[in-house]
């Protein structure tokens, strides 16, 4: 299994990360105004998680991901509107903001 782009796996699906001491709260924004703030659970409530499974590199290994997929939980947050945007800016922790182009995001919805 060849590695995925860490682009790609984004793009695709929302990763959810290991258990934290504190609960994973995710905030949604449209023009920098607040839509909406959704833990795990209430994400699990509206979409179904998959498993995503991908070669690591750096364990030189396969490993397993529970993943929401992307285009699934921007519905259920913003409704199928946003896809007709051109472009959507992901903030993350890190402060990391890739601008993906919709159009992409869509050619690797499952």
């Amino acid at each position: 299994m060849r590695p995925v782009a860490p682009l790609a796996l984004l793009s695709t699906c929302l990763v959810v990360a290991p258990a934290a001491a504190e609960p994973v709260r995710l905030r949604f924004a449209l023009h920098s105004e607040a839509v909406a703030v959704r833990d795990l659970d209430e994400l699990r409530g509206a979409v179904a998680p998959r498993t995503i499974r991908v070669f690591d590199p750096y364990e030189e290994r396969e490993v397993a991901f529970e993943a929401f997929p992307l285009d699934a939980v921007l519905d259920a947050v913003y409704s199928p509107g946003w896809r007709t945007r051109e472009e959507l800016l992901l903030s993350c922790r890190d402060g990391y903001q890739p601008i993906v182009p919709v159009g992409r995001l869509l050619a690797h919805a499952a």
